[in-house]
């Protein structure tokens, strides 16, 4: 690994230099992924044609880059509505009205007709 965060690996029969993704070990097992992808196409189809692994790899990750962010909204969605349905309970206990206990209780405003005491 370079100090600028980049690596030497070699995907397919072409060896690059690629950005660090987290760790080298991550990006290593990223690499080996994609080489098995490869690999994969390359036995599925007959004819070597660089172009269409390449498209058919980009594909196959912008579908799996997709089902992840569909992923991370629908947990995003139930978290919002979780916090949501406890902003609704704790707004429904601020409306309950305050009843004092015994030792608590406001003493009652005087009759009208009472003068003030003076001295």
């Amino acid at each position: 690994m370079t100090s600028d965060g980049q690596m030497p690996v070699r995907l397919g029969n072409t060896r690059i230099t690629v950005p660090v993704y987290q760790t080298k070990a991550r990006t290593e097992q990223l690499v080996e992924e994609l080489n098995a992808r490869l690999k994969a196409l390359e036995t599925e189809g007959g004819r070597i044609d660089t172009q269409v692994y390449a498209l058919q790899l980009a594909f196959h990750y912008a579908v799996e880059a997709a089902e992840a962010r569909r992923a991370a909204d629908e947990e995003t969605g139930e978290f919002a509505r979780a916090l949501q349905r406890i902003l609704d309970a704790l707004r429904a206990l601020a409306d309950i009205p305050d009843t004092p206990d015994d030792g608590d209780k406001p003493s009652p405003d005087p009759p009208s007709n009472l003068t003030p005491f003076r001295a």
